[in-house]
């Protein structure tokens, strides 16, 4: 007869590796996922913030006079734009009963932000006004 011996022997050995190695498997699998979605959420992070300089920069451009430019957001960083008529340019209202001194006209923007060693960085439209003094104008 036989004893019973302490301690496990090479088959449940062999399964409880094999049962840990599915489990590590997947918690490798899950901490990969999480490093890109932190990765891609990074990137999507500094995008929105090169947006918002780039907005910051082009609020005060009018379009009817400067259709297309490029300005500087940071060293090695630049913001350049594109501009399209969307409605052509027409007399302003006017208060009471006098015409405006603008002419009008509504622009879309495309506007670019770029790196000077990776080339574009983003893209993206918004719609402004455009303006135009009128040197006729006489109030009274």
């Amino acid at each position: 007869m036989r004893r019973a011996r302490a301690g496990f022997s090479v088959v449940e050995a062999v399964i409880a590796m094999a049962i840990a190695a599915i489990g590590l498997t997947a918690i490798l699998s899950l901490q990969h996922q999480l490093a890109v979605s932190q990765a891609r959420n990074e990137a999507k992070l500094h995008s929105l913030a090169l947006r918002r300089a780039a907005l910051t920069l082009i609020k005060d451009i009018n379009p009817m006079a400067q259709a297309s430019g490029q300005m500087r957001i940071a060293p090695g960083l630049t913001v350049s734009w594109t501009s399209r008529t969307i409605m052509p340019p027409v007399r302003g209202i006017g208060f009471g009963d006098r015409d405006s001194a603008f002419m009008v006209a509504l622009y879309e923007l495309t506007i670019v932000t770029a790196d000077t060693q990776k080339g574009a960085l983003d893209q993206f439209r918004v719609e402004r006004l455009g303006w135009q003094r009128l040197e006729t104008f006489s109030p009274f």
